[in-house]
Protein backbone atom coordinates (compact mmCIF):
# COMPACT_ATOMS: atom_id res chain seq x y z
CA UNK A 1 0.00 0.00 0.00
CA UNK A 2 1.32 3.49 -0.61
CA UNK A 3 2.69 4.58 2.44
CA UNK A 4 1.81 8.48 1.66
CA UNK A 5 -1.94 7.13 1.36
CA UNK A 6 -1.85 5.34 4.59
CA UNK A 7 -0.71 7.92 6.77
CA UNK A 8 -2.25 10.61 5.39
CA UNK A 9 -5.58 8.79 6.15
CA UNK A 10 -4.78 7.67 9.63
CA UNK A 11 -3.19 10.86 10.59
CA UNK A 12 -5.80 12.17 13.29
CA UNK A 13 -6.00 7.66 14.56
CA UNK A 14 -8.11 9.36 17.86
CA UNK A 15 -10.62 10.14 15.62
CA UNK A 16 -11.31 7.39 13.49
CA UNK A 17 -14.22 9.07 11.76
CA UNK A 18 -15.73 7.00 8.66
CA UNK A 19 -13.66 8.78 5.98
CA UNK A 20 -10.63 6.66 7.79
CA UNK A 21 -12.08 3.36 7.73
CA UNK A 22 -10.68 2.14 3.88
CA UNK A 23 -6.86 3.13 4.95
CA UNK A 24 -7.16 1.50 8.34
CA UNK A 25 -8.84 -1.86 6.65
CA UNK A 26 -6.20 -2.14 4.27
CA UNK A 27 -3.41 -2.13 6.83
CA UNK A 28 -4.95 -4.73 7.98
CA UNK A 29 -5.80 -6.71 4.99
CA UNK A 30 -4.50 -4.70 1.70
CA UNK A 31 -5.25 -7.06 -0.33
CA UNK A 32 -8.63 -8.60 0.29
CA UNK A 33 -11.87 -7.65 -1.84
CA UNK A 34 -13.85 -4.63 -0.72
CA UNK A 35 -16.32 -4.01 -3.43
CA UNK A 36 -17.23 -5.73 -6.72
CA UNK A 37 -19.61 -4.43 -9.33
CA UNK A 38 -19.98 -6.91 -12.37
CA UNK A 39 -16.41 -7.95 -13.47
CA UNK A 40 -14.62 -5.08 -11.25
CA UNK A 41 -13.25 -5.78 -8.18
CA UNK A 42 -11.98 -3.05 -5.72
CA UNK A 43 -9.09 -4.32 -3.09
CA UNK A 44 -8.51 -2.02 0.37
CA UNK A 45 -5.83 -0.78 -1.01
CA UNK A 46 -7.43 0.20 -3.90
CA UNK A 47 -9.71 1.90 -2.02
CA UNK A 48 -8.08 3.73 0.48
CA UNK A 49 -6.08 4.98 -2.67
CA UNK A 50 -8.23 6.24 -4.66
CA UNK A 51 -10.83 7.62 -1.98
CA UNK A 52 -7.54 9.94 -1.07
CA UNK A 53 -7.14 10.86 -4.73
CA UNK A 54 -10.87 11.70 -4.94
CA UNK A 55 -11.03 13.78 -1.88
CA UNK A 56 -8.18 15.51 -3.51
CA UNK A 57 -10.23 15.84 -6.26
CA UNK A 58 -13.38 17.16 -4.07
CA UNK A 59 -10.32 19.76 -2.42
CA UNK A 60 -9.33 21.02 -5.69
CA UNK A 61 -13.01 22.01 -6.53
CA UNK A 62 -13.88 23.93 -3.46
CA UNK A 63 -14.99 21.31 -1.03
CA UNK A 64 -14.07 21.51 2.67
CA UNK A 65 -15.26 20.81 6.01
CA UNK A 66 -19.01 21.21 6.69
CA UNK A 67 -19.64 21.52 2.68
CA UNK A 68 -22.49 19.44 1.16
CA UNK A 69 -21.46 16.97 -1.70
CA UNK A 70 -24.50 15.50 -3.30
CA UNK A 71 -24.94 12.01 -5.18
CA UNK A 72 -27.68 11.23 -7.36
CA UNK A 73 -27.01 7.63 -9.42
CA UNK A 74 -27.72 3.82 -8.43
CA UNK A 75 -25.84 1.70 -6.50
CA UNK A 76 -22.20 1.28 -7.43
CA UNK A 77 -18.68 1.25 -6.21
CA UNK A 78 -18.92 5.03 -7.18
CA UNK A 79 -21.21 5.50 -3.99
CA UNK A 80 -18.72 4.43 -1.86
CA UNK A 81 -15.60 6.16 -3.33
CA UNK A 82 -17.79 9.34 -2.97
CA UNK A 83 -18.96 8.98 0.29
CA UNK A 84 -15.64 7.94 2.50
CA UNK A 85 -13.56 10.82 -0.06
CA UNK A 86 -16.29 13.26 1.21
CA UNK A 87 -16.05 12.20 4.90
CA UNK A 88 -12.23 12.08 4.72
CA UNK A 89 -12.37 15.84 3.87
CA UNK A 90 -14.91 16.39 6.75
CA UNK A 91 -17.42 17.33 3.93
CA UNK A 92 -21.47 16.33 3.86
CA UNK A 93 -22.77 13.82 1.61
CA UNK A 94 -26.25 14.47 0.57
CA UNK A 95 -27.58 11.67 -1.11
CA UNK A 96 -30.36 11.92 -3.13
CA UNK A 97 -33.37 9.69 -4.72
CA UNK A 98 -32.88 8.89 -8.33
CA UNK A 99 -36.52 7.99 -8.37
CA UNK A 100 -37.67 11.26 -8.01
CA UNK A 101 -38.78 13.84 -9.84
CA UNK A 102 -36.50 17.10 -11.43
CA UNK A 103 -38.35 19.33 -9.38
CA UNK A 104 -37.57 17.14 -6.43
CA UNK A 105 -34.00 17.07 -7.22
CA UNK A 106 -33.48 20.57 -7.60
CA UNK A 107 -35.73 21.17 -4.34
CA UNK A 108 -33.33 18.90 -2.43
CA UNK A 109 -30.30 20.51 -3.98
CA UNK A 110 -31.24 24.43 -2.67
CA UNK A 111 -32.27 22.72 0.72
CA UNK A 112 -29.13 21.09 1.00
CA UNK A 113 -26.82 23.66 0.42
CA UNK A 114 -25.22 21.08 -1.81
CA UNK A 115 -21.63 22.76 -3.52
CA UNK A 116 -21.25 19.78 -6.08
CA UNK A 117 -23.04 17.10 -7.52
CA UNK A 118 -21.67 14.05 -8.49
CA UNK A 119 -23.87 11.67 -10.66
CA UNK A 120 -23.60 8.45 -12.73
CA UNK A 121 -24.55 8.30 -16.24
CA UNK A 122 -27.96 6.63 -15.27
CA UNK A 123 -29.00 9.58 -13.92
CA UNK A 124 -28.12 11.55 -16.92
CA UNK A 125 -31.51 12.36 -18.10
CA UNK A 126 -32.39 13.34 -14.52
CA UNK A 127 -29.97 16.18 -14.08
CA UNK A 128 -30.24 17.62 -17.84
CA UNK A 129 -34.09 18.12 -16.25
CA UNK A 130 -32.80 19.53 -12.96
CA UNK A 131 -30.57 21.77 -14.56
CA UNK A 132 -28.19 21.96 -11.22
CA UNK A 133 -27.30 25.02 -10.72
CA UNK A 134 -24.09 24.04 -8.93
CA UNK A 135 -20.85 22.11 -10.37
CA UNK A 136 -21.66 18.80 -11.68
CA UNK A 137 -19.00 15.55 -11.61
CA UNK A 138 -20.48 13.18 -13.46
CA UNK A 139 -19.00 9.39 -12.88
CA UNK A 140 -17.11 8.04 -16.39
CA UNK A 141 -14.22 9.05 -17.95
CA UNK A 142 -14.19 12.93 -16.53
CA UNK A 143 -14.49 11.03 -13.00
CA UNK A 144 -11.46 8.54 -13.44
CA UNK A 145 -9.28 11.05 -15.66
CA UNK A 146 -9.21 13.59 -12.26
CA UNK A 147 -8.93 10.65 -10.02
CA UNK A 148 -5.77 8.92 -12.30
CA UNK A 149 -3.61 12.92 -12.45
CA UNK A 150 -4.72 13.85 -8.79
CA UNK A 151 -2.30 12.99 -6.21
CA UNK A 152 -3.71 11.87 -2.87
CA UNK A 153 -4.84 13.68 -0.33
CA UNK A 154 -2.00 15.31 1.69
CA UNK A 155 -2.96 16.64 4.86
CA UNK A 156 -6.92 16.01 5.62
CA UNK A 157 -8.51 17.70 8.29
CA UNK A 158 -9.47 16.03 11.60
CA UNK A 159 -12.93 14.62 11.84
CA UNK A 160 -14.23 13.59 15.02
CA UNK A 161 -17.35 11.66 15.54
CA UNK A 162 -19.30 14.25 16.23
CA UNK A 163 -19.19 16.17 13.27
CA UNK A 164 -21.64 15.72 10.85
CA UNK A 165 -21.79 12.63 7.85
CA UNK A 166 -24.78 12.76 5.94
CA UNK A 167 -28.07 14.60 4.84
CA UNK A 168 -30.96 12.05 4.91
CA UNK A 169 -33.94 12.80 3.30
CA UNK A 170 -36.98 11.82 4.79
CA UNK A 171 -40.63 12.68 3.53
CA UNK A 172 -42.45 12.46 6.90
CA UNK A 173 -46.25 12.58 6.41
CA UNK A 174 -46.65 16.41 5.63
CA UNK A 175 -44.90 18.89 3.67
CA UNK A 176 -41.38 18.95 1.58
CA UNK A 177 -38.80 16.35 2.40
CA UNK A 178 -36.57 16.80 4.94
CA UNK A 179 -33.18 16.39 5.70
CA UNK A 180 -31.94 14.00 9.05
CA UNK A 181 -28.53 15.20 9.88
CA UNK A 182 -26.31 12.09 10.65
CA UNK A 183 -22.61 12.16 12.04
CA UNK A 184 -20.19 10.38 11.74
CA UNK A 185 -21.08 8.56 15.36
CA UNK A 186 -24.05 7.94 14.14
CA UNK A 187 -23.12 5.36 11.55
CA UNK A 188 -20.46 3.76 13.86
CA UNK A 189 -22.61 3.24 17.04
CA UNK A 190 -25.02 1.85 14.58
CA UNK A 191 -22.72 -0.71 12.89
CA UNK A 192 -20.91 -1.46 16.04
CA UNK A 193 -24.98 -2.00 17.63
CA UNK A 194 -25.53 -4.60 14.50
CA UNK A 195 -22.47 -6.56 15.22
CA UNK A 196 -23.80 -6.82 18.87
CA UNK A 197 -26.66 -9.12 16.74
CA UNK A 198 -25.14 -10.37 13.61
CA UNK A 199 -22.05 -12.37 13.16
CA UNK A 200 -20.20 -10.67 10.14
CA UNK A 201 -16.93 -12.11 9.23
CA UNK A 202 -14.09 -10.82 7.49
CA UNK A 203 -14.36 -13.23 4.87
CA UNK A 204 -18.50 -12.01 4.26
CA UNK A 205 -19.32 -11.31 0.80
CA UNK A 206 -22.55 -9.16 1.13
CA UNK A 207 -25.20 -7.99 -1.55
CA UNK A 208 -26.17 -3.91 -1.09
CA UNK A 209 -29.82 -4.57 -2.68
CA UNK A 210 -31.53 -1.76 -1.04
CA UNK A 211 -30.76 1.84 -2.45
CA UNK A 212 -27.54 4.03 -1.03
CA UNK A 213 -30.12 7.19 -0.32
CA UNK A 214 -31.99 5.12 1.65
CA UNK A 215 -30.66 4.63 5.96
CA UNK A 216 -31.11 0.83 4.95
CA UNK A 217 -28.80 0.67 2.18
CA UNK A 218 -26.08 2.42 4.15
CA UNK A 219 -26.51 1.17 7.34
CA UNK A 220 -27.66 -2.36 7.50
CA UNK A 221 -25.10 -4.79 6.62
CA UNK A 222 -23.00 -2.61 3.85
CA UNK A 223 -20.97 -0.44 6.85
CA UNK A 224 -20.77 -2.98 9.74
CA UNK A 225 -19.17 -5.75 6.93
CA UNK A 226 -16.74 -3.01 5.56
CA UNK A 227 -15.81 -2.16 8.78
CA UNK A 228 -14.97 -5.84 9.73
CA UNK A 229 -13.19 -5.82 6.12
CA UNK A 230 -15.42 -8.07 3.95
CA UNK A 231 -16.74 -7.64 0.24
CA UNK A 232 -19.62 -5.58 -0.21
CA UNK A 233 -21.46 -6.11 -3.72
CA UNK A 234 -23.69 -2.74 -4.30
CA UNK A 235 -26.76 -3.88 -7.26
CA UNK A 236 -28.18 -1.17 -9.00
CA UNK A 237 -31.45 -2.78 -8.82
CA UNK A 238 -33.17 -5.66 -7.33
CA UNK A 239 -34.25 -8.66 -9.71
CA UNK A 240 -35.61 -11.69 -7.44
CA UNK A 241 -33.92 -14.43 -10.06
CA UNK A 242 -30.48 -12.63 -10.35
CA UNK A 243 -30.13 -11.82 -6.39
CA UNK A 244 -31.23 -15.84 -6.17
CA UNK A 245 -28.56 -16.44 -8.85
CA UNK A 246 -26.15 -14.48 -7.61
CA UNK A 247 -25.90 -16.03 -3.84
CA UNK A 248 -24.90 -19.39 -5.18
CA UNK A 249 -22.40 -17.70 -7.97
CA UNK A 250 -20.37 -15.52 -5.15
CA UNK A 251 -21.27 -17.05 -1.80
CA UNK A 252 -23.47 -14.51 -0.71
CA UNK A 253 -23.26 -14.61 3.07
CA UNK A 254 -26.19 -11.93 3.93
CA UNK A 255 -28.17 -8.79 2.65
CA UNK A 256 -31.03 -6.49 4.12
CA UNK A 257 -34.15 -6.30 2.44
CA UNK A 258 -37.89 -5.37 2.53
CA UNK A 259 -40.49 -8.38 3.16
CA UNK A 260 -41.51 -7.55 -0.28
CA UNK A 261 -38.23 -8.47 -1.73
CA UNK A 262 -38.26 -11.97 0.68
CA UNK A 263 -41.69 -12.82 -0.63
CA UNK A 264 -40.56 -12.59 -4.27
CA UNK A 265 -37.72 -14.45 -3.77
CA UNK A 266 -39.73 -17.30 -2.49
CA UNK A 267 -41.95 -16.90 -5.35
CA UNK A 268 -39.24 -16.93 -7.86
CA UNK A 269 -39.47 -20.02 -9.91
CA UNK A 270 -35.76 -20.59 -8.95
CA UNK A 271 -36.47 -20.76 -5.29
CA UNK A 272 -36.32 -24.03 -5.08
CA UNK A 273 -33.01 -24.97 -6.94
CA UNK A 274 -31.09 -21.54 -5.82
CA UNK A 275 -28.17 -22.82 -3.41
CA UNK A 276 -28.39 -20.65 -0.76
CA UNK A 277 -25.70 -22.73 1.64
CA UNK A 278 -23.58 -19.75 2.39
CA UNK A 279 -26.26 -17.28 3.70
CA UNK A 280 -26.42 -16.95 7.05
CA UNK A 281 -27.96 -13.21 7.79
CA UNK A 282 -31.12 -11.82 6.08
CA UNK A 283 -32.23 -8.69 7.91
CA UNK A 284 -35.95 -6.71 6.85
CA UNK A 285 -37.77 -4.10 8.01
CA UNK A 286 -40.45 -1.57 7.04
CA UNK A 287 -43.21 -4.01 7.62
CA UNK A 288 -43.92 -7.42 8.91
CA UNK A 289 -42.89 -10.81 6.91
CA UNK A 290 -45.74 -12.72 6.10
CA UNK A 291 -45.55 -16.08 8.16
CA UNK A 292 -45.43 -18.09 4.82
CA UNK A 293 -42.68 -15.85 3.79
CA UNK A 294 -41.29 -16.65 6.70
CA UNK A 295 -41.70 -20.59 6.85
CA UNK A 296 -40.30 -20.76 3.22
CA UNK A 297 -36.95 -19.34 4.04
CA UNK A 298 -36.79 -21.32 7.30
CA UNK A 299 -37.36 -24.32 5.36
CA UNK A 300 -34.34 -23.54 3.26
CA UNK A 301 -32.67 -23.01 6.22
CA UNK A 302 -32.10 -19.52 6.61
CA UNK A 303 -33.55 -17.58 9.49
CA UNK A 304 -34.66 -14.08 8.64
CA UNK A 305 -33.92 -11.47 11.20
CA UNK A 306 -36.41 -8.71 11.63
CA UNK A 307 -35.19 -5.05 12.68
CA UNK A 308 -37.00 -1.63 13.65
CA UNK A 309 -35.39 1.33 12.94
CA UNK A 310 -36.15 4.99 11.78
CA UNK A 311 -33.73 7.04 9.45
CA UNK A 312 -33.28 8.86 12.71
CA UNK A 313 -31.49 6.51 14.62
CA UNK A 314 -28.88 5.96 11.67
CA UNK A 315 -31.30 3.47 11.56
CA UNK A 316 -31.32 0.32 13.83
CA UNK A 317 -33.02 0.78 17.33
CA UNK A 318 -34.48 -3.11 17.79
CA UNK A 319 -33.23 -6.48 16.26
CA UNK A 320 -34.61 -9.69 16.25
CA UNK A 321 -31.89 -12.15 18.26
CA UNK A 322 -30.35 -14.77 16.51
CA UNK A 323 -31.89 -17.70 17.77
CA UNK A 324 -34.59 -16.40 19.78
CA UNK A 325 -36.65 -19.26 20.91
CA UNK A 326 -39.82 -19.65 18.13
CA UNK A 327 -42.60 -19.86 20.68
CA UNK A 328 -45.94 -17.65 19.51
CA UNK A 329 -45.23 -15.01 16.90
CA UNK A 330 -41.85 -14.66 17.84
CA UNK A 331 -40.46 -16.80 15.16
CA UNK A 332 -41.63 -14.70 12.41
CA UNK A 333 -39.85 -11.08 14.07
CA UNK A 334 -42.44 -9.82 16.85
CA UNK A 335 -40.13 -9.65 19.19
CA UNK A 336 -37.10 -7.44 19.51
CA UNK A 337 -34.48 -6.54 21.62
CA UNK A 338 -32.29 -3.30 22.06
CA UNK A 339 -29.07 -3.34 20.86
CA UNK A 340 -26.19 -4.03 23.74
CA UNK A 341 -23.88 -1.21 23.36
CA UNK A 342 -23.37 1.59 26.50
CA UNK A 343 -25.01 3.72 24.57
CA UNK A 344 -27.79 1.98 23.14
CA UNK A 345 -32.06 1.59 23.28
CA UNK A 346 -33.52 1.83 26.77
CA UNK A 347 -36.96 0.65 27.64
CA UNK A 348 -39.93 3.64 27.25
CA UNK A 349 -40.23 3.32 31.31
CA UNK A 350 -37.55 6.12 31.91
CA UNK A 351 -38.77 8.48 34.54
CA UNK A 352 -36.40 11.07 32.57
CA UNK A 353 -39.15 11.39 29.75
CA UNK A 354 -42.87 11.50 29.47
CA UNK A 355 -44.03 8.82 27.08
CA UNK A 356 -46.94 10.19 24.28
CA UNK A 357 -50.28 9.33 25.19
CA UNK A 358 -50.32 6.88 21.80
CA UNK A 359 -47.25 5.30 22.01
CA UNK A 360 -45.99 2.27 23.75
CA UNK A 361 -42.81 2.56 22.79
CA UNK A 362 -39.74 4.70 23.07
CA UNK A 363 -36.44 3.83 22.21
CA UNK A 364 -33.14 6.10 23.86
CA UNK A 365 -30.39 5.68 20.68
CA UNK A 366 -26.84 6.51 20.73
CA UNK A 367 -26.55 9.97 19.28
CA UNK A 368 -29.83 10.16 17.04
CA UNK A 369 -30.10 12.74 14.05
CA UNK A 370 -28.96 15.81 15.18
CA UNK A 371 -31.72 17.80 13.75
CA UNK A 372 -32.69 18.54 10.32
CA UNK A 373 -29.96 19.97 7.88
CA UNK A 374 -31.30 22.15 5.31
CA UNK A 375 -29.31 25.20 3.89
CA UNK A 376 -31.32 27.54 6.88
CA UNK A 377 -30.81 24.93 9.20
CA UNK A 378 -26.43 24.08 9.84
CA UNK A 379 -26.14 20.30 11.52
CA UNK A 380 -25.23 21.16 15.46
CA UNK A 381 -23.16 19.03 17.70
CA UNK A 382 -24.89 16.09 18.79
CA UNK A 383 -23.91 16.51 22.15
CA UNK A 384 -27.29 18.10 23.02
CA UNK A 385 -29.22 15.96 21.68
CA UNK A 386 -27.28 12.39 21.95
CA UNK A 387 -29.46 10.96 24.77
CA UNK A 388 -32.87 12.61 23.15
CA UNK A 389 -35.75 9.69 22.75
CA UNK A 390 -36.81 8.75 19.75
CA UNK A 391 -40.32 6.79 19.77
CA UNK A 392 -42.45 4.42 16.97
CA UNK A 393 -44.43 6.96 16.25
CA UNK A 394 -41.63 9.89 15.78
CA UNK A 395 -42.31 11.52 18.75
CA UNK A 396 -39.49 13.12 21.05
CA UNK A 397 -39.58 15.67 23.73
CA UNK A 398 -38.88 19.15 22.59
CA UNK A 399 -36.44 20.47 24.84
CA UNK A 400 -34.31 16.96 25.72
CA UNK A 401 -34.78 13.94 28.20
CA UNK A 402 -36.36 16.51 31.00
CA UNK A 403 -39.04 17.81 28.76
CA UNK A 404 -42.74 18.36 29.78
CA UNK A 405 -43.34 18.81 26.19
CA UNK A 406 -43.67 16.88 23.12
CA UNK A 407 -43.63 17.10 19.49
CA UNK A 408 -43.83 14.71 16.35
CA UNK A 409 -41.31 15.25 13.72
Amino acid sequence: MDTAVDTAALRHASAPALGSWPARRARIAPHRPALVEGERTVTYTELAERTARLAAVLAGRGIGPGDRVAYLGQNAISVFETYFAAWLLGAIVAPLNYRLAAAEIRYMLEDSGASLLVHSADADALVAATAPAVPVLKVGAEYEDAVAATEPLADPPAVTLDDPAILLYTSGTTGRPKAAVLTHGNLTWNTINQLAHVDVLSTDHALCISPLFHCVGLGQVTLPTLFKGGCVEPLASFDAGAVLARIGEAGVASFSAVPTMLQMMVEHPGWQTAELGTLHTVLYGGSPVQERVARAWLDRGVQVQQGYGMTEAAPGVYMVPRGATPTGRSRWGSRTSPPTSPCSATASASRSAPSPPSCSCAARTCSPATGTGGRSRRPRSSTASGSAPVTCCGWRPTAGPTSSTASRT
